[in-house]
């Protein structure tokens, strides 16, 4: 009878060990189905973004913006996944990514007109100034973000739709901060009434040229008149002053009689006007 019972708890033993085996057998088999579904759903190919579209205006290249990206959407993750898979397209990191390596754009939107277009849209910064190295033969400019910091390499403007800031010392590498913001600030304030004045002077047609920087607060404007060649004339500032007291004491030195008097005088030719000095005004002619 022992024995018996013996067998019988051996058969049970038995049974439970057959069925936790089939219990695992049938486990891995429905976790292999389930990643083998997953991997044939994430590398099918109408699930994937095969088309990149780059919109707006920008000084970077669209075209190298777009290889760019497709460099992020190129190759797989854990050599199983393809990163174009729309299900691992993650909008965040690429938006990161892209203002990383370009950091002229302020702006980075990405949305899905359909299924496999990936829409970016780019906007600039607002730069309206430049900060140029002046070279033994040429100049090399970088657009300037209000925090001082030269944050893009910029081509070689032929208007005068840019300030021009120019400084011999050369720039270690971009994004380094080259002008303290506050002298930023309140240069490029008087600049652009500058430019928006000239007719202020009592001569037509002046252009400002650029702006030459001997420190971070002392400032030469470099203005020509292009039907005269000859002409040249500087005004020196420093932004110790508020860019109002740098403006004020300008109008009212080109609108003082003695100076148009002493302009007259000089026949036009000024050498410099030089606003330096808080509540002075001093100025030269050759």
């Amino acid at each position: 009878m022992a024995s018996s019972k013996a067998e019988i708890l051996q058969a049970s033993r038995e049974r439970d060990r057959h069925k936790r085996q089939i219990s695992r057998l049938l486990g891995c088999f429905i976790v292999v189905a389930i990643i083998g579904s997953f991997l044939l759903l994430v590398n099918l190919y109408f699930l994937r973004v095969t088309r990149v579209e780059i919109i707006g205006q920008t000084s970077a290249d669209q075209l190298t913006v777009k290889q760019f990206v497709d460099s992020q959407l190129t190759g797989r993750h854990i050599g199983l996944i393809p990163k174009s898979s729309i299900f691992f397209v993650s909008k965040g990191i690429l938006i990161k990514n892209i203002t990383k390596r370009f950091p002229g754009l302020a702006k980075v939107t990405i949305t899905w007109p359909d299924l496999n277009t990936l829409a970016i849209t780019v906007t600039d910064r607002e730069s309206k100034v430049l900060w140029c190295i002046d070279g033994k033969e040429d100049k090399k400019c970088y657009y300037l973000e209000p925090a001082g910091t030269a944050y893009q390499e910029a081509p070689n403007f032929s208007d005068s739709l840019y300030i021009e800031l120019h400084s011999k010392l050369p720039l270690q590498k971009i994004g380094d901060k080259v002008i303290d913001p506050k002298a930023l600030i309140r240069s490029t304030a008087f600049l652009n009434f500058v430019k928006s004045a000239l007719s202020l002077w009592p001569t037509p047609n002046l252009r400002l040229l650029k702006v030459d920087v001997y420190s971070q607060k002392d400032f030469v404007a470099i203005l020509i008149k292009p039907s005269d060649p000859a002409w040249q004339g500087r005004v020196l500032f420093n932004t110790d002053q508020s860019a109002n007291t740098i403006i004020t004491n300008y109008h009212s030195a080109l609108k003082n009689d003695k100076f148009r008097t002493d302009w007259q005088a000089g026949g036009g030719r000024l050498d410099y006007l030089d606003l330096r000095f808080p509540g002075k005004v001093f100025y030269r002619f050759k």
